[in-house]
């Protein structure tokens, strides 16, 4: 029976058999010499030289079969080390028992029974490391709080602790007080050297480059978020990075989806970018610390060849020295001089109090910025006007600037290798007048004008603690609303209670109940659509087949109930026939166009992308063949995107695995397609009608714009050759059984 024992960190295991010895990569030079311990350790006796891994596992299994034994595989990283040492149950007798430890979770997918080990607890952790650094299980009298400090310090992590316990013994509280500060600063090297093994166990350096971006930047940020940054940035969808480095216990989500790490790793992380450039924060590829950014970002990191106020008067003042003395006469000279010395000064002046830049970075805000060598913003009070001298930051790849006062960079900044720019400006312009609506219908009474969203929630907050409330949030579909609105239960008072109604499920993460809201039933939507279309909650006694024909067409959408009742109201039944054909083949307009809302809402493309072949050819087929095919033609796995529609409520997923999807949603998407090219279907991305297929594959049209055919029950054995598929990706054919 194999156990698996995930260890998250690198906890310590005490050897509980004698008769046993651990098997460690990093003990031996291969599998053949583990597979020699392994067969000595239990055999007790001396074996033949194993020449390779193969012949070695034709041994174990022979020489062990019949044995009951138990066998620990230590600190495992590859599947192959399994597979060469206990590849199979039937290599050891009845009752053995194999224990595998590892960091990656993922090895152990054919265990019993898995057991995480997590950090240790403060009381282990003192022990430990008092072990450590007094040879006792608890800390000196003296050095308690200290104790406490590095104990902190290492949260948990048993290497950590034995390192410095081991470092920090026998020195002076003078000497343990230093370390601790420089702890705090600088991290402990042979700490990082072997936490930095963890790392350099990725064996793909872009899911490297995943856990650098998360430990600068996204840590206690939402999982969601985090990824569509990724995919801006690295140009594919991170779910698998994020997920293989979760299984390695580099990174952990919590059950709101926020991502965190270990400040050890964490510290890691960040100490390989140090490493880039110690000495200069521009030559780093991430930068995460508010002074190194804004040092960067102002130019305060003298770079004299660039300043206005240095180099050009020192080629001057040579210039003057060389040429003008002795050509002119002395006092001439002098008056030259002083012209240029005016100069300087004047321009010294206006490098020295030309800075009114205000920028946030990473969380940090920095108000006044007195010098600056390269980076210039000119107030009013000189010219009337700002500009910008160019900043060379040539290898920076991101920043992330909150709460910019700028609508965006100056078009002279010279950001080269940037590839992601977070800034957020106009978020807050769009939520103030909802927060003074809010206060305003509550209080009863005018507020004060809320000049930005951060002060509308400290209003929020003070004005209605005390306050017993229902507020009814509608309609929501971004988090930064619901924070800027109704961001903590504390901001209300006891009793209250909050309403939010959204089509993006992923909003509702710490509700306490969740509702879902289903189409309606028949006889409500029947008196629904009877309140537009008769003023009355049941249809007229002519209409009543009409009636009923429009409410299936509907099927159960308020929004469509409504919109087609009110445009039917008052025309006759000759008029009604004609709508309810025109239905069958155009979409309503204005029905379309309300339901956009929803697709326009996905703010990735490939999403997009995603749904508009759904609403074209998969609905009713299941999940995983949509999954295999969808991920031929994306060139990704489209998991997330499909879960990501099921969230929004624009397809849903039955036990069977069947994707669905409700009729109108189904041909907003298809006049989506349509409108790409309606009077010629060769021209559209996808073709779903059968009239419009025939007539692209006869060559009555062109193929060039056709990314995707599905032609069930095919007569053909193949096209022909001279048949134009310029673009074509997926290409789905079942021949008819009954052509010949």
């Amino acid at each position: 029976m194999p156990y698996g024992i995930f260890l998250s960190g690198a906890p310590e295991r005490s050897n509980l058999f004698s008769a046993l010895s651990f098997f460690n990569e990093e003990q031996s030079n291969g599998l053949a010499l583990l597979q020699e311990q392994f067969l000595h350790d239990i055999l007790k006796q001396n074996v033949a030289t194993i020449n390779n891994a193969d012949r070695g596992m034709v041994l174990i299994k022979e020489r062990l079969c019949h044995k009951r034994v138990i066998v620990i595989v230590d600190d495992v990283a590859q599947q192959y080390q399994l597979n060469a040492l206990v590849g199979e149950r039937s290599w050891f007798g009845p009752g053995s028992r194999v224990i595998i430890t590892t960091k990656d979770e993922r090895l152990l997918l054919k265990v019993d029974r898995k057991f995480k080990v997590d950090e240790l607890k403060q009381d282990a952790s003192l022990q430990l490391f008092s072990w450590h650094a007094f040879r006792d299980n608890k800390p000196s009298k003296d050095y308690v709080k200290l104790s406490n400090d590095v104990v902190d310090y290492c949260g948990g992590i048993p290497l950590a602790l034995e390192v410095l316990g081991s470092s920090l013994s026998a020195k002076n509280k003078s000497r343990w007080k230093c370390v601790i500060d420089k702890l705090r600063i600088i991290p402990n090297h042979d700490i990082q050297e072997k936490l930095r093994i963890c790392f350099d166990k990725l064996d793909d350096h872009k899911l490297q480059k995943t856990f650098l971006d998360l430990a600068c930047f996204f840590i206690g940020r939402n999982k969601e978020y985090v990824s569509h940054v990724l995919e801006a940035r690295c140009g594919y969808n991170p779910e698998d990075d994020l997920g293989t480095l979760g299984e390695r216990s580099l990174i952990k989500v919590n059950a709101f989806g926020e991502i965190s790490m270990h400040n050890l790793l964490r510290d890691m992380g960040r100490e390989i970018f140090h490493k880039e450039s110690p000495d200069h924060p521009g030559k780093r590829s991430r930068i995460w610390q508010c002074e190194d950014a804004w040092n960067v970002l102002s130019k305060q990191m003298k770079k004299w060849p660039w300043r206005l106020d240095v180099l050009p008067f020192a080629v001057l003042y040579a210039i003057w020295m060389v040429t003008i003395v002795p050509s002119i006469d002395i006092v001439d000279a002098l008056i030259v001089l002083g012209g240029l010395v005016s100069i300087h000064v004047l321009t010294l002046l206006f490098t020295a109090w030309s800075i009114d830049f205000k920028c946030f970075v990473q969380y940090s805000k920095v108000n006044n910025i007195y010098a600056a060598d390269s980076c210039k913003v000119t107030p009013a009070k000189f010219s009337g006007s700002k500009e910008v001298v160019p900043l060379h930051i040539q290898e920076l790849i991101w920043i992330c600037w909150l709460e910019c006062p700028l609508q965006s960079f100056p078009s002279n900044l010279m950001l080269e290798k940037l590839v992601v720019l977070e800034m957020q400006y106009k978020q807050s312009n769009r939520i103030v007048p909802l927060q003074e609506q809010l206060l305003h219908d509550i209080l009863k009474q005018n507020v004060a004008t809320i000049n930005n969203a951060d002060r509308g929630m400290v209003l929020i907050k003070e004005r209605l603690c005390h306050k017993r409330v229902i507020v009814v949030v509608d309609d929501v579909a971004q988090q930064y609303q619901l924070n800027a609105l109704v961001g903590e239960r504390s901001w209300f008072g006891p009793g209250s209670r909050v309403i939010i109604t959204t089509k993006d499920e992923r909003l509702l993460l710490k509700v306490d109940r969740k509702f879902k809201v289903e189409e309606l039933k028949r006889d409500a939507s029947l008196q629904l659509f009877s309140w537009h279309a008769f003023r009355d909650n049941k249809p007229s006694k002519d209409y009543v087949e009409l009636s009923n024909d429009v409410v299936d067409y509907c099927g159960g959408i308020p929004l469509a109930l409504e919109v087609l009742g009110s445009s039917l109201s008052a025309k006759n039944k000759s008029r009604w026939k004609c709508v309810i054909e025109k239905l069958r083949i155009i979409p309503n307009h204005d029905i379309q166009e309300k339901l956009r809302i929803c697709f326009d809402r996905l703010d990735d493309h490939k999403l997009q992308k995603t749904f508009l072949d759904l609403a074209c050819f998969f609905i009713g087929r299941n999940k995983e063949y949509v999954s295999h095919v969808l991920e031929a033609r994306c060139g990704y796995n489209p998991e997330d995107d499909l879960g990501t529609l099921s969230e929004s409520f624009l397809i849903n997923v039955n036990a069977s695995g069947e994707i669905s999807m409700h009729n109108l949603l189904r041909d907003m998407g298809r006049e989506i397609i349509h409108k790409e090219s309606p009077d010629h279907p060769g021209k559209r991305s996808r073709i779903w009608q059968s009239e419009d297929a025939w007539n692209v594959l006869s060559k009555q049209m062109l193929l060039e714009e056709l990314i995707w055919i599905c032609w069930l029950e095919c007569p053909l054995t193949s096209f022909p050759s001279d048949l134009m598929l310029d673009n074509i990706v997926v290409l789905e054919m079942q021949r008819d059984g009954g052509a010949s």
